[in-house]
């Protein structure tokens, strides 16, 4: 069902965008934060991985960086990833759990939530190497957006938790949550154990601790300058056939 527009130019070009499919993928003002995060992380990491490792040598983030000012590193090594298989498994995750709740906090709210995450799981894998926590030596890198990805997990927990996730295999479905409280049993386990990994997994709780957080308190997730203003935004909602493409909203 199309709205009703006074525009005839409008309403044609409304009427192209009317199919059962939804906008041309090449329509980047329809994409998603959640969308717009893999593409870039996709893109760095493919070209950190078919130039052997050059963006890596500054980008993933070590307590050697921090202590030369590469403050950087913090954002930067959530876009680098240490192999294919590593970056097609966070991003399916991403893909999956960005959607249930973008659409709560909006697309700033949700980057921020995203980065703080990261960032905040970044700082405490500095601090396992600062003070030599399981084991964890100072000569260690870390890569990967699994701690961003963890704090985006624990906010769509708080929205469904119920949500069973189909895994291919073995073929069975799990909750959302009991596969969240796997993922920090397993992080706690590893850094009590001095695993070979303690130090991405205390990475790993740092983010899942900052999206909970952050998400309780998402009215408060925020910079200055991008508080909600009313303006026009354009979507996508194939599931309701009477909503519109454009409309007044809030964007936070």
């Amino acid at each position: 069902m199309m709205p009703r527009m006074s525009n005839p130019m409008e309403a044609r070009k409304l009427r192209k965008l009317n199919t059962p499919g939804g906008p041309s993928i090449w329509r980047t003002e329809y994409w998603s934060a959640t969308i717009w995060i893999i593409v870039i992380t996709c893109v760095v990491s493919l070209i950190d991985m078919f130039s052997m490792g050059r963006l890596s040598q500054f980008g993933a983030l070590s307590i050697d960086g921090i202590r030369h000012f590469y403050l950087w590193q913090l954002l930067t090594y959530q876009l680098l990833h240490a192999g294919p298989i590593h970056l097609l498994f966070n991003m399916l995750w991403l893909y999956m759990l960005g959607p249930i709740i973008e659409p709560l906090i909006g697309k700033r709210r949700f980057v921020l939530l995203y980065v703080l995450s990261g960032v905040v799981g970044g700082a405490i894998f500095i601090m396992t190497q600062k003070f030599a926590i399981a084991g964890v030596l100072e000569e260690a890198h870390l890569v990967g957006a699994s701690a961003s990805i963890l704090g985006v997990m624990a906010g769509a927990v708080c929205v469904a938790p119920r949500m069973p996730i189909q895994f291919w295999f073995p073929p069975v479905s799990i909750p959302l949550w009991v596969i969240f409280i796997a993922a920090i049993v397993m992080a706690m386990l590893a850094i009590r154990v001095s695993g070979m990994n303690a130090g991405g997994e205390a990475a790993h709780l740092g983010g899942a601790a900052a999206g909970l957080i952050g998400f309780t308190f998402r009215s408060k997730l925020n910079l200055p300058g991008f508080g909600a203003k009313r303006k026009k935004s354009k979507f996508w909602n194939p599931a309701d056939p009477e909503s519109k493409f454009i409309r007044d909203d809030f964007q936070d």
